[in-house]
């Protein structure tokens, strides 16, 4: 065993257990299931869980952007399939900012301007393109039980220069039509200029609720779309670093630079009354994780991660993505304690 700031991390039977006891009851992070996917280069930049017991895998850097794949592994974790491919054509993407899955196995991917939809099988369902309001789209989210989706982008309106803009966008899943947007964007980005930096992402729960983050600001929202609410929920850490303001003078190169010395939220998951949100850490530092309460109470705090935080199950627990030679585990972890 070994403890890093009343963090003690624990070998067991291949996988770990994180356990936090500085702020309250100890919460620990423990490893039920580990699948190694015959993957031996690239990355994972998400993984979901399909209805057959599979994965569809995300795999977008975008220093390399012909080389973004999505994937699909069986259970064994054997590839199976690949889905699309880079470039302009039916059925391409340009950058796959973020993926969805309806129970059916319909497949969502958010590509800068506009979703495309895959059948289970991989075969080109359709696009829809997103204007009236039109913005870069860097998340999606479903919610079938009230037949919407769910977009994160900044929306700028007639009041942006004041007020910001709006980052999280409501449309019907049958009819594509635009219902809403919510989510006012902080005023932190606006005073420091933090604009170029700011990606969204979303996680929403089987009841409706819809958990944002933007990269550039340490909280949480929680908005209930059905009866227009936002509510913040910030997050302490002692580790992560906001990026700072751009100032009069400087030049581009700053965003360059703020990518690799500062901090960015990465993902935020609803794992049943946790809320778990992983933070990349500067210079190739890893990422960390906090943990919520559904209404904002911090249950742990800079937790380390051995890889990256790339999805959730329905059952509540959440997969870390691991770079081995020659391959990827993706462990499948629960919550267990102060929840």
């Amino acid at each position: 065993m070994r403890s890093l700031s009343g963090i003690s991390i624990v070998s067991l039977l291949g996988g770990i257990i994180v356990t936090a006891s500085t702020l309250g009851a100890p919460v620990s992070l423990l490893v039920i299931r580990t699948t190694v996917l015959s993957k031996a280069d690239g990355d994972i930049n998400q993984a979901v869980p399909l209805p057959d017991g599979g994965y569809l895998v995300r795999d977008a850097n975008f220093g390399k952007e012909r080389e973004q794949r999505l994937e699909v592994f069986n259970r064994q974790g054997h590839l199976i399939r690949k889905i699309g491919g880079f470039g302009p054509g039916s059925g391409e993407y340009r950058r796959l900012l973020d993926v969805a899955v309806q129970r059916d196995g319909t497949i969502w991917v958010a590509d800068v301007t506009k979703i495309l939809r895959f059948s289970s099988t991989g075969q080109f369902l359709d696009s829809i393109l997103i204007q009236n309001p039109g913005y870069i789209v860097t998340a999606v989210g479903l919610d079938e039980s009230r037949g919407s989706f769910y977009l994160g982008g900044c929306a700028m309106g007639n009041d942006y220069a004041t007020k910001g803009c709006k980052q999280l966008h409501e449309y019907s899943i049958t009819q594509g039509k635009y219902i809403q947007s919510l989510w006012q964007q902080d005023s932190a980005v606006s005073l420091g200029n933090l604009h170029q930096l700011q990606e969204y992402k979303i996680d929403v729960t089987p009841q409706g609720t819809v958990f944002g983050v933007d990269s550039v600001v340490h909280k949480v929202c929680r908005i209930d779309p059905h009866r227009q609410q936002v509510k913040d929920l910030p997050f302490h850490t002692r580790l992560a670093k906001t990026p700072t303001a751009l100032l009069a003078g400087q030049v581009a190169d700053y965003y360059d630079r703020a990518f690799e010395e500062a901090s960015f939220v990465d993902r935020v998951f609803a794992l049943g009354p946790t809320v778990a949100v992983s933070i990349r850490l500067p210079y190739g530092g890893g990422e960390i994780l906090e943990l919520l309460t559904a209404e904002g109470g911090q249950l742990a705090e800079d937790l380390p991660l051995q890889g990256r935080l790339v999805g959730r199950s329905e059952e509540g627990t959440f997969f870390i993505a691991v770079k081995r030679p020659g391959a990827f585990e993706l462990r499948e972890c629960k919550v267990t304690g102060n929840p």
